[in-house]
């Protein structure tokens, strides 16, 4: 999360009263953010670059996620229901388990028995959740906004964005920015521009796919519900995790080229 911090001193904050806060970004964390902010009484408005993800068939990269006990911790940042159902999406997970190449698998347990444990949670699912639930507690979500640039020279930023079948539009924000538009985050980029912040960038060589293993194969290849299965194979591994129907969201993990990799591989 970016915010611009000469937006948020103290003197801003104990002006905040009714003051609308914008973030940037409607994945995980800035829907998330939403429902937080808006429970402590502030308006939100959140623009996403993508259309309404509820709408969307999930296909290929809704990678499953873990919920550690810090995650778990974050999440108590959220009124208890919406907590309560959140977790209900989910699947306990006990620990991992290694299948190594011609060997038994190998299961290693997360804690000291099974009141111990972490939770699976599609990513997909869960996003959708929180933005509904965002909607619900009355976060206005503006959809097919890509944003261009931003304007740091008045009190509050001033926004410029590529609407989907519109001309661009410019947005004054009414209250601080708050950037939740994840690793290529153009919030980020236009901080820097400012000369707000600096920060370097590595681009990793090696990507990942989503496969899935229907309820049946899962079944009959004894994969058990409450691990989460790693395939370790040198360089490249799959990761296994199971879904509330009782199918798993696998993925695998490679490098993007050269042998053994993505590029590698016929389709």
């Amino acid at each position: 999360v970016h915010v611009d911090a000469r937006l948020v001193s103290p003197e801003v904050y104990a002006n905040m009263s009714g003051a609308e806060l914008t973030i940037v970004g409607a994945g995980l964390v800035g829907s998330m953010l939403a429902i937080v902010l808006r429970e402590k009484g502030y308006e939100v408005v959140v623009y996403e670059r993508y259309q309404d993800i509820r709408a969307i068939p999930s296909v290929g990269r809704s990678i499953n996620l873990v919920a550690t006990a810090r995650g778990l911790r974050a999440l108590s940042a959220l009124p208890p229901s919406v907590k309560a159902d959140l977790l209900a999406l989910g699947t306990k997970v006990t620990g991992r388990i290694i299948h190594m190449n011609g060997t038994e698998p190998v299961f290693q347990r997360y804690g000291k028995d099974d009141t111990e444990y972490n939770y699976s949670i599609s990513r997909y699912e869960l996003n959708k959740f929180l933005i509904s639930r965002a909607e619900m507690a009355g976060v206005r979500f503006m959809f097919g906004h890509r944003l261009l640039s931003i304007d740091l020279s008045g009190e509050f930023a001033k926004l410029k964005f590529a609407v989907d079948g519109a001309d661009d539009s410019t947005v004054q924000c009414a209250g601080p920015l708050i950037g939740a538009d994840g690793g290529g985050s153009a919030v980020r980029y236009a901080m820097r521009d400012a000369g707000v912040c600096e920060f370097s960038e590595d681009m990793l060589g090696s990507g990942y796919k989503e496969m899935i293993f229907p309820k049946a194969a899962a079944e009959s290849g004894g994969m058990a519900r409450h691990g989460l299965h790693i395939w370790p194979r040198g360089d490249h591994m799959i990761m296994g995790l199971a879904n509330l129907d009782g199918s798993f969201t696998g993925t695998i993990y490679m490098q993007n080229k050269g042998d053994d990799s993505f590029e590698s591989i016929e389709v």
